[in-house]
């Protein structure tokens, strides 16, 4: 086996591998960035979602306090008509 046979023996599957690396590295980059951005738009989703359940949950505390007030009344009211049968 002569030199040239020699190099092309040993180079041309080493070049094949350096090639085949960095392609590899550029799809795995290419992916990673592409993974990067879909969770991304995710967050932004969940942040969206979490806004809209923090309104609903200030909603409902409002609510809660309504109910709290409306309890009051109804019970003031059922004593004054409770004073008004006893005097009736």
């Amino acid at each position: 086996m002569n030199n040239t046979q020699l190099l092309l023996a040993i180079g041309v599957p080493s070049l094949t591998v350096l090639v085949g690396i960095l392609l590899n590295n550029r799809l795995l980059f290419e992916f990673k960035a592409d993974l990067n951005r879909r969770l991304d738009g995710f967050e932004r989703r969940f942040e969206s979602i979490d806004k809209r359940f923090d309104k609903v949950e200030a909603r409902l505390d409002r609510m809660e306090d309504d109910m709290r007030e409306f309890f009051k009344i109804v019970t003031r009211l059922e004593s004054r008509v409770d004073v008004l049968e006893r005097k009736g």
